[in-house]
């Protein structure tokens, strides 16, 4: 049961790790368009 709340909470870390990264990536792509 424990393991289920462990895998879920770093599941969701790395959803948002992800997400992250992705707005990252978009805003550094949006820069290089507007320049």
């Amino acid at each position: 049961m424990l393991y289920l709340v462990i895998l879920e909470i770093s599941y969701r870390d790395g959803l948002k790790m992800i997400g992250d990264i992705l707005d990252a990536i978009l805003q550094r792509n949006h820069q290089l368009q507007v320049s």
